[in-house]
Formats: structure tokens, sequence, C-alpha cells
């Protein structure tokens, strides 16, 4: 299950939105495949993967990983609860790798320097 999202604004509560968009996917699959989150038998979910990507006007690093456990109110680490947001800058002349091997985000910025 791969999340994509877009921001031209740098937002730092990337991971919440992230979390509750997979939250209500999960709910819809279990509901439509009838699976029970009380039985005995552990689910089989489809694994969850959340990609945003940057294009604003402040300066980022080519890949970011944004944390949801940086917002919660303790500043220690608590063990076995994680939810990232894996920010991807794609502003002309970041990624290039990756703007090289994706054909809609080429024509993008094909578009954009033209």
């Amino acid at each position: 299950m791969t999340l994509f999202e877009h921001q031209s604004t740098y937002n730092p509560n990337m991971p919440i939105r992230g979390f509750m968009y997979a939250a209500r996917l999960y709910n819809k699959y279990i509901e439509e495949n009838k699976l029970s989150i009380y039985g005995k038998t552990m689910m089989k979910l489809p694994t969850p993967q959340y990609i945003v990507f940057y294009n604003g006007d402040e300066e980022h690093e080519d890949e970011e990983i944004l944390r949801l456990s940086d917002a919660f109110e303790t500043t220690e680490r608590i063990e076995g609860y994680e939810w990232t947001a894996r920010m991807l800058n794609i502003n002309y002349g970041r990624n290039k790798k990756l703007m090289e091997k994706c054909k809609p985000l080429r024509a993008a910025k094909a578009l954009v320097e033209n």
C-alpha cells in the first residue's frame, strides 16, 4: 500500500497525516476483505509506504525521513512504534536519479523549463 502526496510547502505534520490516511485505508481493506481484528489468526496486511514529493521554496535535502515520534509530547524514544514520511525533493537539480527514471516527473520538469 503506497501512499503518495505532493507538497509545495514544507509541513512537519506529514507523518501524522500519512498515518491517518493509512488507518482509513486499512480500515477499508479490513472491511472489504471481511477480516477480524479480534481473531486468533494474524491478518496479513499490505505493507505501507508513505512518500511525499516536495517542491517548495525552502531548501531541503534530496531525501528526508520525517518521524511521527518527533511530534510526541515526551522526548524519550519509546521503542516499538514509528511511522515515517519519506520526503523526496523534486525541485530543479534535486534527486537527479529519480527524475531520470520517473517519466511523469521528467515530463513535469520539462513543462516548467519551457
